[in-house]
């Protein structure tokens, strides 16, 4: 994603707290049952999966579940035109700046609030999360809102302004 008027870009993964005790465990378990079951011979639970079948599950929770956490990211590029998302591997996504309405920093709890992180819906609309509880709230024209994660808030509104010449945000202040 290169934009020639770049005026701000950002890249997040998942929050590595979060994540690498979780890949830890699916490896762990992959493991396990690699160990119990296809070297051991002793076949895992009451309804134990086929040689074939564990082969599956193992390559699927211990090899590429945890290669698509690991390189799940968000990046965040605003140029003069628009704000470019792109949710690495999953989807590429522009809001025109001509657009956007308002905008401000939005405090949020990302498992209370969207039900984890990612690509995400509620009530409020589309959000783009991959850690942290800070993001930027963008309001379209439209009247729908997306929200989009970010690390450095403060330095995203401060791009928004420069390219859409807004100066006030439509709900200043609104959490």
């Amino acid at each position: 994603m290169t934009h020639g008027s770049t005026i701000y870009k950002e890249s997040q993964g998942l929050n590595p707290r979060l994540v690498f005790p979780l890949v830890a465990f699916l490896i762990a378990v992959s493991a396990y049952l690699v160990v119990e079951q296809l070297i051991g011979g002793n076949p895992v639970g009451d309804n134990p999966a086929s040689d074939e079948g564990l082969v599956l599950i193992v390559l699927f929770t211990g090899l590429l579940l945890p290669a698509f956490l690991l390189t799940l990211k968000l990046r965040t590029v605003v140029d003069q035109e628009s704000i470019h998302l792109n949710v690495f591997p999953l989807k590429r996504s522009t809001i025109p700046v001509d657009d956007i309405a308002g905008f401000w920093i939005k405090s949020y709890d990302w498992l209370r609030d969207y039900g984890g992180f990612g690509i995400r819906v509620n009530s409020e609309g589309w959000a783009y999360i991959m850690q942290g509880g800070r993001g930027v709230q963008i309001q379209r024209r439209d009247g729908t809102r997306v929200l989009i994660g970010s690390a450095d808030s403060e330095g995203f509104i401060q791009a928004l302004r420069m390219a859409t010449g807004l100066t006030e945000s439509l709900e200043r202040g609104r959490e």
